[in-house]
Protein backbone atom coordinates (compact mmCIF):
# COMPACT_ATOMS: atom_id res chain seq x y z
CA UNK A 1 0.00 0.00 0.00
CA UNK A 2 2.92 2.17 0.68
CA UNK A 3 3.66 2.03 -2.89
CA UNK A 4 0.18 3.24 -4.15
CA UNK A 5 -1.59 0.17 -4.17
CA UNK A 6 -4.59 -0.76 -2.78
CA UNK A 7 -5.53 -3.76 -0.26
CA UNK A 8 -8.85 -5.63 0.15
CA UNK A 9 -10.51 -5.65 3.25
CA UNK A 10 -13.52 -6.75 4.84
CA UNK A 11 -14.89 -4.03 7.51
CA UNK A 12 -17.99 -5.79 8.94
CA UNK A 13 -16.40 -7.85 11.14
CA UNK A 14 -14.60 -5.28 13.25
CA UNK A 15 -15.69 -5.49 16.65
CA UNK A 16 -14.53 -1.12 17.31
CA UNK A 17 -12.32 -3.06 19.97
CA UNK A 18 -8.51 -1.59 19.91
CA UNK A 19 -7.43 -4.66 22.11
CA UNK A 20 -8.57 -7.70 20.44
CA UNK A 21 -7.40 -8.07 16.60
CA UNK A 22 -8.57 -11.13 15.29
CA UNK A 23 -7.85 -10.88 11.75
CA UNK A 24 -5.63 -8.75 9.16
CA UNK A 25 -8.99 -7.38 8.30
CA UNK A 26 -9.33 -6.19 11.91
CA UNK A 27 -6.02 -4.04 12.24
CA UNK A 28 -7.07 -2.66 8.82
CA UNK A 29 -10.17 -1.81 9.72
CA UNK A 30 -8.70 0.09 13.01
CA UNK A 31 -6.62 2.06 10.54
CA UNK A 32 -9.21 3.00 8.62
CA UNK A 33 -11.38 4.18 12.11
CA UNK A 34 -8.12 6.53 12.68
CA UNK A 35 -7.26 7.63 9.50
CA UNK A 36 -4.47 5.87 8.55
CA UNK A 37 -6.18 4.49 5.70
CA UNK A 38 -8.80 5.29 3.60
CA UNK A 39 -11.69 3.34 2.36
CA UNK A 40 -13.11 2.92 -1.11
CA UNK A 41 -16.62 1.03 -0.75
CA UNK A 42 -17.52 0.35 -4.34
CA UNK A 43 -14.26 -1.99 -3.94
CA UNK A 44 -13.96 -2.52 -0.64
CA UNK A 45 -10.36 -1.83 -1.00
CA UNK A 46 -8.15 0.12 1.88
CA UNK A 47 -5.54 2.57 0.61
CA UNK A 48 -2.84 5.23 1.82
CA UNK A 49 -4.94 8.32 1.55
CA UNK A 50 -2.39 11.00 0.86
CA UNK A 51 1.47 11.79 0.73
CA UNK A 52 1.55 12.87 3.84
CA UNK A 53 0.56 9.63 5.77
CA UNK A 54 2.46 7.66 3.19
CA UNK A 55 5.74 9.17 4.61
CA UNK A 56 4.76 8.72 8.04
CA UNK A 57 3.82 4.93 7.52
CA UNK A 58 7.39 5.13 5.93
CA UNK A 59 8.90 6.40 8.95
CA UNK A 60 6.91 4.24 10.95
CA UNK A 61 8.08 0.89 9.49
CA UNK A 62 11.89 2.01 9.23
CA UNK A 63 12.07 2.19 12.95
CA UNK A 64 15.06 -0.17 14.05
CA UNK A 65 13.53 -0.35 17.84
CA UNK A 66 9.91 -0.14 19.70
CA UNK A 67 11.35 1.87 22.69
CA UNK A 68 8.59 3.95 22.06
CA UNK A 69 6.39 1.34 23.27
CA UNK A 70 7.92 0.89 26.42
CA UNK A 71 7.72 4.22 26.88
CA UNK A 72 4.04 4.47 26.22
CA UNK A 73 3.29 1.48 28.27
CA UNK A 74 5.21 3.29 31.19
CA UNK A 75 3.12 6.61 30.45
CA UNK A 76 -0.18 4.64 30.22
CA UNK A 77 0.92 3.04 33.73
CA UNK A 78 1.10 6.66 35.31
CA UNK A 79 -2.29 7.45 33.43
CA UNK A 80 -3.86 4.15 35.27
CA UNK A 81 -2.33 5.34 38.83
CA UNK A 82 -3.50 9.32 38.30
CA UNK A 83 -7.10 7.57 37.30
CA UNK A 84 -7.25 5.85 40.42
CA UNK A 85 -5.90 8.80 42.63
CA UNK A 86 -8.41 10.61 40.98
CA UNK A 87 -5.94 13.36 39.54
CA UNK A 88 -8.44 14.68 36.85
CA UNK A 89 -6.04 17.54 35.81
CA UNK A 90 -3.56 15.19 34.99
CA UNK A 91 -5.59 12.64 33.34
CA UNK A 92 -6.80 15.26 31.06
CA UNK A 93 -3.67 16.69 30.07
CA UNK A 94 -2.19 12.99 29.79
CA UNK A 95 -5.43 12.35 27.26
CA UNK A 96 -4.59 15.35 25.43
CA UNK A 97 -1.25 14.46 24.70
CA UNK A 98 -1.74 11.14 23.50
CA UNK A 99 -4.69 11.92 21.52
CA UNK A 100 -2.18 14.88 19.70
CA UNK A 101 0.43 11.99 19.32
CA UNK A 102 -1.90 9.12 17.87
CA UNK A 103 -5.05 10.45 16.18
CA UNK A 104 -4.64 11.08 12.91
CA UNK A 105 -5.24 15.10 12.03
CA UNK A 106 -8.00 13.81 9.12
CA UNK A 107 -9.94 11.95 11.97
CA UNK A 108 -8.94 13.87 15.16
CA UNK A 109 -12.50 15.12 16.06
CA UNK A 110 -14.04 11.98 15.01
CA UNK A 111 -15.44 10.32 18.13
CA UNK A 112 -14.45 7.37 17.18
CA UNK A 113 -10.99 8.38 17.24
CA UNK A 114 -11.04 9.70 20.90
CA UNK A 115 -12.25 6.49 21.62
CA UNK A 116 -9.56 4.88 19.89
CA UNK A 117 -7.03 6.69 21.72
CA UNK A 118 -8.39 6.11 25.49
CA UNK A 119 -8.40 2.60 24.42
CA UNK A 120 -4.77 2.67 23.20
CA UNK A 121 -4.33 4.81 26.64
CA UNK A 122 -5.91 2.46 29.03
CA UNK A 123 -3.49 -1.00 27.75
CA UNK A 124 -4.27 -2.28 31.05
CA UNK A 125 -8.03 -0.97 32.34
CA UNK A 126 -11.27 -1.52 31.27
CA UNK A 127 -13.60 1.35 31.39
CA UNK A 128 -17.24 1.51 32.59
CA UNK A 129 -19.48 4.19 31.09
CA UNK A 130 -22.71 4.91 33.44
CA UNK A 131 -25.19 5.83 30.46
CA UNK A 132 -24.69 2.04 28.66
CA UNK A 133 -25.91 1.36 32.10
CA UNK A 134 -22.32 -0.88 32.64
CA UNK A 135 -22.75 -0.88 36.58
CA UNK A 136 -25.60 -2.95 35.80
CA UNK A 137 -23.48 -6.07 34.53
CA UNK A 138 -21.04 -6.00 37.73
CA UNK A 139 -23.61 -5.57 40.67
CA UNK A 140 -21.80 -8.51 42.31
CA UNK A 141 -18.52 -6.63 41.87
CA UNK A 142 -17.54 -5.78 45.38
CA UNK A 143 -14.49 -3.12 44.61
CA UNK A 144 -14.52 0.14 43.95
CA UNK A 145 -15.44 1.40 40.37
CA UNK A 146 -14.24 5.11 38.70
CA UNK A 147 -16.90 6.87 36.46
CA UNK A 148 -13.99 8.69 33.95
CA UNK A 149 -15.67 11.36 31.51
CA UNK A 150 -13.07 13.13 29.57
CA UNK A 151 -13.76 15.75 26.69
CA UNK A 152 -12.06 18.18 24.50
CA UNK A 153 -12.84 21.44 23.03
CA UNK A 154 -12.58 21.18 19.03
CA UNK A 155 -11.65 24.87 18.62
CA UNK A 156 -8.33 24.68 21.17
CA UNK A 157 -8.36 20.90 21.14
CA UNK A 158 -7.41 21.02 25.32
CA UNK A 159 -9.15 18.10 27.04
CA UNK A 160 -10.62 18.04 30.40
CA UNK A 161 -11.51 15.38 32.80
CA UNK A 162 -13.86 14.49 35.29
CA UNK A 163 -13.19 11.70 37.79
CA UNK A 164 -16.26 9.93 40.13
CA UNK A 165 -16.78 6.96 42.32
CA UNK A 166 -19.13 5.20 41.93
CA UNK A 167 -21.25 4.24 44.91
CA UNK A 168 -22.73 1.17 45.03
CA UNK A 169 -26.35 1.61 46.45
Amino acid sequence: MIAGSSVEVQTGTFQNDAVNFANKDDVLTYLIHLGYLAYDTNTERAFVPNEEIRQELIRATKRKTWNEFLDFQRESSMLLDATLDMDAETVAAQIEKIHMEYASVIQYHNENSLSSVLTIAYLSAMQQIRDKRYPDSIKAYTGEILFVAVNYDRKTKTHQCLIEKYEKL
